[in-house]
């Protein structure tokens, strides 16, 4: 039996499929990257703690600005800031809006407004 012949085994199959997709890297890559009609540029995936050129954070007088890991943590920090102080705002509304539900439950059933 000669080796082209012969089935091949899961490991060598693995292998030649290791090779094949290591071989073109760059190829599957541009291709990924170009998007599903091949002429979209997209930016390729950032590694954390690296730097990401993109005109997307600009402020319109420099396309090539640099956004490093700081920009981002900077970033991350600030939306933290606004978030925990919305779900307070929301958390205090929701015990005022309770407290004030059992207030009135606990008002006397012959009370009446002057307005009703």
């Amino acid at each position: 039996m000669t080796v082209e012949s012969r089935t091949l085994s899961a490991a060598e199959r693995r292998e030649r499929r290791l090779k094949r997709i290591l071989g073109n890297s760059e190829e599957r890559m541009k291709k990924i990257l170009s998007g599903p009609d091949g002429d979209e540029h997209r930016l390729p995936p950032m590694l954390e703690g690296g730097e990401y050129r993109s005109s997307l954070f600009s402020s319109g007088e420099d396309d090539n600005c640099t956004v490093g890991y700081e920009n981002y943590k900077d970033a991350a920090l600030s939306f933290l800031r606004v978030f925990t102080s919305r779900l307070l705002i929301m958390v205090c509304g929701f015990l005022i809006g309770h407290s004030a539900v059992i207030v009135f439950h606990k008002l006397p059933k012959d009370l009446k407004f002057p307005y009703t």
